[in-house]
């Protein structure tokens, strides 16, 4: 399973994806198994969020292989501080907090690209 998300200053989306098993690239899509949106200034960093959408939605963090964040501001070595929020979200910390396989965080318009 994968955990993807968008974080804004408004809101973050998130949701969890079923890796696809066939073995044609016409079926190779993930299916979304769970989605919800978060108000993002409720919450003190991407840890509480996700953390809350693994507790809602009865999901193992073990049974999660990676998580991938689309967020504002720029990456360095899997580090950002937010611009539009107080935010500073390590991926390796966010890995150990959540409990999850891997985490990759990358700048907002690289994952619309």
């Amino acid at each position: 399973m994968i955990v993807a998300a968008d974080i804004g200053g408004t809101k973050t989306s998130v949701a969890l994806l079923e890796s696809p098993r066939a073995a044609s690239d016409a079926e190779r899509t993930p299916a979304v198994l769970q989605r919800a949106k978060y108000h993002s200034s409720q919450y003190d960093g991407l840890t509480a969020i996700l953390r809350e959408f693994l507790q809602t939605h009865d999901i193992a963090p073990r049974n999660v292989k990676r998580v991938c964040a689309g967020i504002a501001g720029p990456v360095v070595e899997g580090h950002v501080e937010t611009p539009n929020l107080p935010w500073t979200v390590d991926a390796a910390d966010l890995r150990r907090a959540l409990g999850v396989g891997a985490v990759t965080l990358i700048n907002d318009l690289e994952a619309t690209a």
